[in-house]
Protein backbone atom coordinates (compact mmCIF):
# COMPACT_ATOMS: atom_id res chain seq x y z
CA UNK A 1 0.00 0.00 0.00
CA UNK A 2 1.38 3.57 -0.88
CA UNK A 3 1.15 6.34 1.66
CA UNK A 4 -1.16 8.23 -0.53
CA UNK A 5 -3.55 5.33 -0.19
CA UNK A 6 -3.42 5.07 3.16
CA UNK A 7 -3.76 9.28 3.77
CA UNK A 8 -6.77 9.04 1.67
CA UNK A 9 -8.44 5.91 3.73
CA UNK A 10 -8.12 7.86 6.47
CA UNK A 11 -9.46 11.09 5.08
CA UNK A 12 -12.59 9.10 3.86
CA UNK A 13 -13.31 6.49 6.42
CA UNK A 14 -12.08 7.71 9.64
CA UNK A 15 -14.57 9.00 12.29
CA UNK A 16 -13.74 12.64 14.14
CA UNK A 17 -12.65 10.50 17.44
CA UNK A 18 -10.02 8.70 16.02
CA UNK A 19 -8.61 11.83 13.94
CA UNK A 20 -8.60 13.66 17.02
CA UNK A 21 -6.96 10.67 19.13
CA UNK A 22 -4.25 10.71 15.87
CA UNK A 23 -3.68 14.83 16.12
CA UNK A 24 -3.22 14.39 20.14
CA UNK A 25 -0.57 12.02 19.38
CA UNK A 26 0.83 14.21 16.34
CA UNK A 27 0.93 17.34 19.18
CA UNK A 28 2.40 15.37 22.15
CA UNK A 29 5.45 13.88 19.70
CA UNK A 30 6.01 18.26 19.12
CA UNK A 31 6.72 18.71 22.40
CA UNK A 32 10.50 19.86 22.57
CA UNK A 33 12.49 17.25 24.87
CA UNK A 34 13.72 20.16 26.61
CA UNK A 35 10.20 21.11 27.49
CA UNK A 36 9.85 17.87 28.81
CA UNK A 37 12.75 17.95 30.81
CA UNK A 38 12.14 21.46 32.61
CA UNK A 39 8.78 19.52 33.24
CA UNK A 40 10.88 17.16 35.18
CA UNK A 41 13.12 19.12 36.70
CA UNK A 42 10.13 21.27 38.19
CA UNK A 43 8.54 17.68 39.34
CA UNK A 44 12.22 17.08 41.07
CA UNK A 45 12.30 20.48 42.47
CA UNK A 46 9.50 20.30 43.89
CA UNK A 47 9.90 16.53 45.51
CA UNK A 48 13.51 17.85 46.72
CA UNK A 49 11.63 20.57 48.53
CA UNK A 50 8.92 18.65 49.99
CA UNK A 51 11.97 16.00 51.47
CA UNK A 52 13.64 18.73 52.84
CA UNK A 53 10.58 20.43 55.05
CA UNK A 54 10.04 17.06 56.14
CA UNK A 55 13.49 16.35 56.98
CA UNK A 56 13.36 12.66 54.36
CA UNK A 57 16.75 13.07 53.95
CA UNK A 58 17.19 10.09 51.62
CA UNK A 59 14.17 11.18 49.31
CA UNK A 60 16.26 14.80 49.55
CA UNK A 61 19.75 12.70 48.06
CA UNK A 62 17.51 10.74 45.69
CA UNK A 63 15.80 14.19 44.48
CA UNK A 64 19.09 16.08 44.36
CA UNK A 65 20.50 13.06 41.89
CA UNK A 66 17.50 13.41 39.48
CA UNK A 67 17.70 17.27 39.17
CA UNK A 68 21.57 17.03 38.74
CA UNK A 69 20.95 14.43 35.87
CA UNK A 70 18.20 16.90 34.43
CA UNK A 71 20.34 19.84 34.54
CA UNK A 72 23.16 17.93 32.85
CA UNK A 73 20.39 16.74 30.00
CA UNK A 74 19.16 20.32 29.84
CA UNK A 75 22.86 21.68 29.58
CA UNK A 76 23.47 19.25 26.43
CA UNK A 77 19.97 19.95 25.17
CA UNK A 78 20.91 23.71 25.33
CA UNK A 79 24.28 23.49 24.46
CA UNK A 80 25.83 24.50 27.37
CA UNK A 81 27.31 21.05 27.67
CA UNK A 82 29.47 20.16 25.07
CA UNK A 83 30.66 16.65 25.38
CA UNK A 84 32.47 15.93 21.75
CA UNK A 85 36.03 15.34 22.06
CA UNK A 86 38.50 18.52 22.23
CA UNK A 87 41.99 19.02 20.19
CA UNK A 88 43.99 21.18 22.40
CA UNK A 89 46.85 23.01 20.66
CA UNK A 90 50.44 22.88 22.02
CA UNK A 91 53.24 25.13 21.37
CA UNK A 92 55.56 22.03 20.21
CA UNK A 93 58.08 24.83 19.45
CA UNK A 94 59.10 25.09 23.35
CA UNK A 95 58.08 21.55 24.48
CA UNK A 96 61.22 19.34 25.50
CA UNK A 97 60.43 17.06 22.95
CA UNK A 98 60.56 19.21 20.05
CA UNK A 99 63.92 21.11 21.67
CA UNK A 100 65.71 17.71 21.62
CA UNK A 101 64.79 16.86 18.05
CA UNK A 102 66.16 20.21 17.23
CA UNK A 103 69.03 19.26 18.79
CA UNK A 104 69.78 16.53 17.32
CA UNK A 105 68.79 17.68 13.95
CA UNK A 106 71.37 20.25 14.02
CA UNK A 107 74.07 17.87 15.27
CA UNK A 108 73.51 15.39 12.68
CA UNK A 109 74.35 18.41 10.25
CA UNK A 110 77.16 19.22 12.13
CA UNK A 111 79.42 17.68 9.15
CA UNK A 112 77.75 19.39 6.89
CA UNK A 113 78.10 23.46 7.85
CA UNK A 114 76.37 25.16 5.15
CA UNK A 115 73.02 22.92 5.56
CA UNK A 116 73.53 23.45 9.09
CA UNK A 117 73.30 27.15 8.43
CA UNK A 118 70.26 26.99 6.38
CA UNK A 119 68.26 24.19 8.59
CA UNK A 120 68.85 26.20 11.66
CA UNK A 121 67.40 29.58 9.66
CA UNK A 122 64.55 27.60 8.53
CA UNK A 123 63.88 26.27 11.83
CA UNK A 124 63.83 29.85 13.75
CA UNK A 125 61.69 31.34 10.76
CA UNK A 126 59.11 28.45 11.72
CA UNK A 127 56.05 30.55 12.81
CA UNK A 128 55.01 30.51 16.52
CA UNK A 129 52.05 27.87 17.36
CA UNK A 130 49.36 29.48 20.01
CA UNK A 131 48.93 27.49 23.30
Amino acid sequence: MSRDSVRRHRDRHLSAALKAVATRRETAGAVKASDRAEELYVKARGILDAAEESGQGSLALAAIKELRATVELLAKLSGELDERPQVNVVNVQSSPEWLAIQARMLEALAPFPDARVAAAGALEELPEVES
